[in-house]
């Protein structure tokens, strides 16, 4: 990884892959409301601590439990509107809140530590299948976090990752960073300012899979 960033058909330092072909149009972006980027993924993979940075570039000494809802400064998208982050529980009990969210989303950030590839397991086990139970195929855009906790000489899998950006169509993009250090933090609004361009894909439905 160079910079924390991981490197497969990179532009900018953000890995991407040519969704072109497999897009719907599903929901539109309304200037009057701001873009509703939901923020969720793994327990404990720094979903707060990545918000509290991406809006203030500083890393908090206490991460709440879970943050209201936050506006993203600098962040005006292409056709005007603000963009929101939302803040969701990992927890079990929270799953229909987290869901209902979801389906609200315009975007979705999927978390995972990239000290940990259950962590990433996990998203493509559990989250990912789950959103496609219900219908949502907005864009995704998977974060991998606490990347300065990552063991020296360790890496993640790259091909882990193509794999699920290859079985999962809804992810458009891949970024790793570290809220602490502050690491690639400032290259999620120009993510985001992307995003209004694309549409999100049409996944195909998987039966018997658990929720999350």
């Amino acid at each position: 990884m160079d910079e924390g960033t991981f490197k497969a058909s990179v532009s900018d330092g953000i890995a991407n892959t040519d969704r072109s072909s497999a897009r719907v149009p599903e929901k539109t972006m309304s200037s009057k409301d701001g873009v509703h980027i939901v923020v969720c993924g793994a327990e404990s993979t720094g979903k707060t601590s990545l918000i509290t940075a991406a809006a203030t570039e500083s890393f908090p000494e206490t991460v709440a439990p879970k943050l209201p809802v936050t506006r993203l400064p600098g962040s005006t998208l292409q056709d005007g509107a603000d963009a929101f982050l939302i803040d969701t529980s990992s927890r079990q009990e929270d799953r229909a809140k987290r869901m209902e969210e979801c389906h609200r989303a315009h975007v979705i950030v999927m978390t995972y530590a990239v000290d940990d590839l259950s962590t990433l397991r996990y998203l493509s086990r559990s989250l990912l299948p789950a959103l496609r139970e219900e219908g949502i195929t907005v864009p995704i855009v998977l974060v991998g976090c606490k990347l300065d906790t990552r063991p020296d000489g360790s890496e993640t899998s790259e091909a882990e990752i193509v794999d699920l950006m290859n079985d999962f169509r809804e992810i458009e993009t891949c970024l790793e960073c570290s809220a602490k250090k502050l690491i690639q933090v400032s290259a999620l609004p120009s993510v985001f300012r992307l995003i209004p361009c694309m549409l999100p894909v049409a996944p195909s439905t998987r039966p018997g899979q658990k929720g999350f």
